[in-house]
């Protein structure tokens, strides 16, 4: 799906999940008139292999009554979740997905992918793309923070970075709500985002930036900032430049933190802007131009949209002279880093109409 240099395709195919009689069954299965739903899709089904898909998970659905039966009996009716294409480590039977679900009171039971009624799919790996056979009486959730997105001929639905709905198939999901914890309509920092560590009391960097990857923009824009201040206060960090970093500590002892991101993508906002505002930096970064719909931009350059150097420097300069006091206290939530107060309501929703994919057969037919 992904070219080398970034451009992401995707094949023809994914061209038939916008088909308005496939999106009006979807929504009529959705709203559980299942056997409307039906109707549509076996008119489809003879071209469509998104419709033939759908058929076969009521199918798959229905051959399972007596079990459901027995659960439903038992209070125990749940939607088994598969994990497909995740990274090395990902915790399958405890995670913010997993989390979701259960806010959006989904029972759910971790199982093998044979097994599952929905799989999640990442995007660290192509076994679902090279075995497409795997979802063809499943649905499929694709999940990502990374700048990428989906193929409709695979995923059904979508958790990404994006703004776009995609008809009703989408919901942004940003990769730096992980650093946040949302309990009962509140929002705090959530613990464990770096390891411990005492916070500084001086800002004694007056430039720093964390990153690995090098990309022309960020060489150029050290360079010039070591040209104008002095190599000695641009200080650069990165586990495989330096060692192991404690990100968080560099911040609260940093004036200006440069955090750019890797790419340029429509709503994709990383957890590098963020941990820079939380620690009380003046940030220059690189990235979407609306950012401001997730932050305050009283303390952020964005290169992205003042792309001259010069007036960068300038910037600068006036930060430095004018720094934000040392960082208090690192995982204190503060509401005025935002300019909406995040939520995750968007989110739950969504999980739930893609649960009654699922569940309006068994509706049905139990």
């Amino acid at each position: 799906m992904i070219h080398p240099y970034g451009r992401q395709w995707a094949h023809p195919r994914n061209a038939e999940a916008f088909d308005p009689l496939l999106l009006k069954a979807d929504q009529l299965a959705i709203s559980g008139k299942s056997l409307e739903a039906l109707h549509l899709y076996k008119l489809l089904a003879k071209n469509s292999g998104i419709a033939k898909r759908r058929l076969a998970m009521a199918a798959r659905q229905i051959m399972h009554t007596l079990r459901l039966e027995k659960m439903k009996k038992n209070n125990t009716l749940s939607i088994n979740l598969g994990f497909i294409d995740w990274y090395d480590n990902f915790n399958i039977k405890n995670n913010f997905i997993m989390d979701l679900f259960a806010k959006a009171e989904i029972n759910t039971v971790c199982t093998p992918i044979g097994d599952a009624d929905i799989l999640v799919a990442g995007c660290y790996g192509s076994k679902l793309t090279q075995q497409v056979e795997l979802s063809r009486d499943k649905l499929v959730l694709f999940v990502s923070g990374e700048n990428l997105r989906p193929s409709y001929d695979i995923h059904d639905f979508s958790l990404t970075t994006e703004w776009r709905g995609y008809c009703g198939k989408n919901v942004r999901y940003p990769q730096w709500f992980g650093d946040l914890k949302f309990e009962k309509g509140a929002v705090a920092l959530a613990t464990g985002i770096d390891e411990p560590f005492n916070v500084s009391s001086k800002r004694n960097y007056a430039f720093s930036a964390i990153y690995n990857n090098s990309t022309p923009l960020r060489e150029e824009l050290i360079f010039c900032l070591r040209n104008a201040f002095g190599k000695e206060n641009v200080h650069i960090f990165g586990s495989q430049r330096s060692g192991h970093v404690n990100k968080l500590e560099i911040l609260s002892r940093t004036v200006i933190n440069l955090c750019m991101e890797n790419s340029l993508g429509e709503g994709y906002i990383t957890e590098k802007l963020h941990h820079s505002l939380i620690m009380g930096c003046k940030s220059v970064c690189w990235g979407d131009k609306f950012f401001r719909n997730d932050f305050n931009d009283s303390n952020v350059l964005n290169l992205h949209e003042k792309s001259d150097l010069g007036n960068c420097i300038m910037w600068c300069r006036y930060q430095l002279e004018n720094p934000s006091p040392p960082a208090k206290n690192w995982n204190s939530y503060d509401q005025s880093n935002y300019s909406t107060q995040p939520s995750e309501n968007e989110a739950i929703a969504h999980i739930r109409k893609v649960a009654c994919m699922i569940n309006t057969w068994r509706e049905t037919f139990i």
